[in-house]
C-alpha cells in the first residue's frame, strides 16, 4: 500500500510540474513574438526613412559616379537628319465674286474645280431689257449721225442757222452718251474671272435670280503654296 500511494504522489508532481513548463513556455514565446514585432516595426520605418534620405542625398549630390560607362569606336560617317514641317495651304489670290446687277441667270458657263482664264465669262444674267434699250439706241443714234452730218455739210457752205447745228450736235452727243451707259449696264450682266485660276465653289444656278451681293463663286485660287517641306 506504501508503494502505491508513493506511486501515485511521484505521478501527480510528475503531473503539475509538467504542466508548469508548458505554461512557462507558452508564455515565453508571446513575449518574444511581441518583441519580434515590435522590432520589425521599428525596422521597416527605419528603412523607409533610410530610402527617403538616400533620394535627396543623390538629389543634392552634384559629383556622382556613375558605374555604367559605354566606349564606341570613333569614326567618320555621314550625318543625315529629316524633318517634316505642316501648314495650312493660301492661294495667293483669293476673292468671292458677286454680281453687278439683278436678273434671272441665265447661264452658267463653268463647274466647281475648272480652271479659267483671266476675262472669261462664267455666269451670264438675263439682260434682254438692257439689249432692247441697246437696240432702240442705236437705231436713233443712227438718225442722229445721219442728221448731224447733214448739217454740218449745210453749216460748212454757210447754209442753216447755228442753231439747228448745234441742236443736231448735241442729239447726237446724248445718244452716244446713253449707248456708252447702256453698254455698260449690259456687260454687269455678265461675271467674269478677275485672274486666271480655277473655281473653288461654285453658288450661281441656272434659272435662279441674282441680285448685288450674291455671291456667285467662291475662292479663286491664282496659286497654292506645298504643305509639306522635307529637309535633310
Amino acid at each position: 500500500m506504501k508503494k502505491t500511494h508513493l506511486l501515485v504522489a511521484v505521478s501527480a508532481a510528475a503531473a503539475l510540474a509538467s504542466c508548469g513548463s508548458k505554461e512557462s513556455a507558452q508564455g515565453d514565446a508571446a513575449e518574444l513574438t511581441a518583441r519580434r514585432d515590435s522590432l520589425a516595426a521599428v525596422i521597416a520605418k527605419a528603412e523607409g526613412e533610410l530610402a527617403e534620405i538616400d533620394l535627396k542625398l543623390a538629389v543634392l549630390d552634384s559629383s556622382a559616379q556613375w558605374n555604367t560607362v559605354t566606349l564606341l569606336q570613333a569614326g567618320s560617317a555621314q550625318f543625315q537628319h529629316d524633318f517634316n514641317v505642316y501648314g495650312t495651304v493660301r492661294s495667293d489670290q483669293s476673292v468671292t465674286l458677286y454680281p453687278e446687277s439683278a436678273g434671272r441667270i441665265q447661264r452658267v458657263l463653268v463647274r466647281s474645280g475648272q480652271k479659267v482664264s483671266a476675262g472669261q465669262v462664267l455666269v451670264e444674267l438675263d439682260n434682254s431689257v438692257v439689249q432692247s434699250s441697246l437696240a432702240e439706241i442705236k437705231t436713233q443714234l443712227d438718225l442722229a449721225q445721219t442728221l448731224f452730218d447733214k448739217q454740218k455739210r449745210l453749216w460748212d457752205q454757210g447754209i442753216g442757222s447755228e442753231v439747228q447745228y448745234l441742236q443736231a450736235k448735241t442729239q447726237l452727243e446724248g445718244l452716244q452718251k446713253r449707248l456708252s451707259t447702256a453698254q455698260k449696264q449690259a456687260a454687269m450682266a455678265t461675271v467674269r474671272a478677275p485672274f486666271a485660276g480655277s473655281v473653288d465653289e461654285l453658288f450661281a444656278k441656272q434659272g435662279e435670280y441674282a441680285a448685288p451681293g450674291m455671291p456667285m463663286a467662291r475662292r479663286w485660287a491664282k496659286k497654292s503654296r506645298s504643305t509639306s517641306i522635307r529637309s535633310t
